[in-house]
């Protein structure tokens, strides 16, 4: 599963500034719609900011988590050092885990606005 993960975001890494400059655009869409000083009355397009935001920061989140994933060490290492690998592949294993549940979520959150959206 992790090195799944991994070449996904390896594949991502081009876009990763891409997903940077769409959060910002997102988020200065976003505040400009919910605070305007005049309500522009038409907000018909906050939730495709808010959809485009979501997916967004979660892409680049994932291209930074699991563009590198440390391996088994080539070195001997004695108990410690082997205990302390175990549990970067273990917390590495548990942020995949969390990452497909908030993928999960995301999806289900980004159908649920777009079917509400006029």
């Amino acid at each position: 599963m992790l090195l799944l993960m991994q070449r996904f975001a390896r594949r991502l890494r081009p876009l990763k500034n891409v997903f940077l400059i769409l959060i910002l655009l997102s988020f200065i869409a976003f505040a400009m719609n919910v605070l305007a000083v005049e309500p522009l009355g038409e907000d018909k397009f906050l939730i495709p900011i808010l959809v485009g935001l979501l997916w967004s920061l979660f892409l680049y989140s994932f291209i930074g988590l699991f563009q590198e994933i440390p391996g088994p060490s080539k070195e001997k290492l004695g108990f410690f050092g082997r205990i302390k690998v175990k549990i970067k592949l273990g917390l590495y294993w548990l942020l995949g885990c969390v990452s497909i549940l908030i993928s999960i979520a995301v999806l289900v959150v980004s159908f649920r606005l777009i079917s509400v959206w006029d």
